[in-house]
């Protein structure tokens, strides 16, 4: 089956991830970028949800990272939106409080993966990984290790 032209050089095109990073807490924030600061990505971060939610619509965001409690949005309502205005985009909610509702509300909005904090550097490092690969396997990424670049 043939692809459009346009959707065939869109595949084909050498990308940078981006990973948009959502909290509140600039030091989380911070500690969040540096963890994957070694990773071939462009990140973009924000304290404000809503700024996240306009980048969400007017830029390509492989993958979501936001903290659940934030003031003025909770990350799963901003789960929510993403899967209206950015369904290709893979996402990672993190929460301190890990209880069974923020899981629930989490799943219902289709989240990929709940993380508790404190996370594991190494751990986060690797499902940003798997699900970006995951979630736009038709992508050419620079430097994705197990990717086709």
């Amino acid at each position: 089956m043939m692809q459009h032209p346009a959707l065939e050089r869109r595949a084909a095109e050498v990308m940078t991830p981006c990973v948009l990073l959502v909290d509140d807490d600039p030091e989380t924030l911070a500690a969040l970028a540096r963890t994957l600061r070694s990773e071939p990505f462009e990140v973009i971060r924000t304290g404000d949800p809503w700024t996240a939610l306009q980048w969400l619509k007017s830029k390509d965001v492989h993958l979501l990272i936001t903290d659940e409690f934030m003031p003025g949005l909770l990350g799963t309502d901003l789960l929510e939106a993403v899967r209206v205005h950015s369904p290709a985009t893979a996402t990672i909610l993190l929460t301190g409080y890990p209880k069974p509702s923020v899981a629930y509300r989490g799943f219902q909005q289709r989240m990929d993966l709940l993380m508790p904090k404190p996370w594991d550097d190494q751990a986060l490092r690797d499902a940003a990984l798997r699900l970006i690969r995951e979630h736009a396997p038709n992508r050419v990424f620079k430097k994705i290790p197990g990717g086709a670049a």
